[in-house]
């Protein structure tokens, strides 16, 4: 009986084998080049008929924010990393880095071009937070008092947010920093979570982003002069953690709030103090809202088909209630597949990248999935037999 049961499996086993090699041998067949599957930033402008005309800012250029002229910052996909800045007439220009630094990211822009950003030194770690201006270049930040700097955004009176570290700490801290007070602190939601940040601010100085709260999980906050920071909470009780990812100057946050237990992950939610939070849906999946304009116009990541443990992920935009994909919008055919949009001005250009992981083939999810089902009858048989 054993004899038997082993000649099955070795037989399952030789079979499983050559299915797996026929799969490789066409996934190589149907891969694109790699050219092809460059990761590759846009900028969405919409049409008179409530579609977007695709420019493209370049492979391996990764879009991180936009501002009302159509400017876009980012950073390139290279070793070392080097921010850049792009516009429609002039293409992408380097900023280079702070000082003998190897690398740098832009995050964010203003609409009078001002970017902010982080430089890195040897090795990756956090660095040192950058604002440029085409007049003098590069200008350090400064810390909170201790190692290392982070620049997220800025608004158009040239307030900053983003993270730092206090003296004598490697915790992660949320500053805002003008030029009259230099960088200040914004507090925390009294946990003891090592990852405190501010992600984004409005005109008005409001900042947003993520804190570890004293229950021990990180929530989004919002933090304004007059009210300090206050804990905006999670889509549900038994979230895990939330992290607040823009704000409008309507006072309007959007982010996510991320299951404990896994399950549905990550929801995209918009907040304000009148409604309080709400989910905005998904496009199938998990979904992370990263931007929202004055108009209240959403934009983000929704899973769409779930491959294994990750999801098939595609750009989105929300308006008037409802999640479209970004790739339904389009006024022509692409050879790629958006899969994240990142940021959205008030004319509603947007910014969004394709991401070729992110994307499996039609080829390739058949084949899986047949090999999957194969897989499947094989341990099913292979069951019954003992039964």
């Amino acid at each position: 009986m054993l004899e038997k049961e082993a000649d099955k499996m070795r037989t399952h086993t030789a079979f499983l084998r050559t299915l797996f090699g026929f799969c490789a041998v066409l996934l190589g067949l149907t891969s694109r080049s790699p050219a092809e599957r460059a990761v590759q930033g846009v900028l969405l402008t919409p049409d008179a008929a409530g579609r977007y005309v695709v420019s493209e800012i370049g492979q391996g250029l990764i879009p991180t924010a936009v501002n009302i002229h159509g400017q876009v910052v980012g950073y390139t996909r290279t070793n070392p990393y080097r921010a850049f800045l792009w516009a429609e007439s002039s293409g992408a220009q380097l900023l280079g880095a702070y000082g003998a630094d190897p690398a740098s990211i832009a995050y964010g822009i203003n609409d009078i071009g001002q970017v902010v950003g982080e430089s890195f030194p040897e090795p990756y770690n956090l660095g040192r937070a950058f604002l440029w201006n085409s007049a003098d270049g590069m200008q350090d930040l400064a810390t909170l008092g201790g190692s290392g700097a982070s620049a997220h955004s800025i608004n158009n009176s040239g307030a900053v947010a983003g993270t730092s570290r206090l003296p004598n700490s490697d915790r992660l801290e949320p500053f805002i920093w003008t030029k009259s007070e230099g960088m200040r602190w914004l507090g925390s939601l009294g946990g003891q979570g090592d990852y405190n940040v501010a992600r984004d601010l409005n005109n008005s100085n409001e900042v947003v982003g993520t804190s570890s709260a004293a229950d021990g999980s990180n929530d989004a906050f919002v933090w304004s002069e007059k009210t300090g920071m206050l804990d905006i909470g999670k889509l549900s009780p038994a979230d895990a953690s939330s992290c607040g990812t823009g704000i409008n100057d309507l006072g309007q946050v959007v982010g996510w709030s991320r299951s404990v237990t896994g399950g549905l992950g990550d929801r995209a939610f918009i907040w304000s103090a009148q409604d309080g939070m709400q989910d905005i849906g998904s496009l199938g999946g998990e979904a992370d809202a990263y931007g929202i304009n004055n108009l209240g116009a959403v934009v983000g990541a929704s899973g769409t088909v779930a491959i294994g443990d990750n999801w098939k992920v595609h750009a989105f935009i929300w308006q008037n209630g409802a999640m479209t994909d970004l790739n339904a919008l389009l006024s022509s055919e692409l050879s790629y597949k958006l899969t994240s949009a990142v940021g959205i001005n008030d004319y509603g250009q947007i910014v969004a990248v394709s991401d070729p992981y992110f994307i499996p083939e039609p080829a390739t999810v058949l084949l899986l999935g047949l090999a999957g089902l194969a897989l499947r009858r094989c341990r099913a048989g292979s069951v019954s037999d003992r039964t």
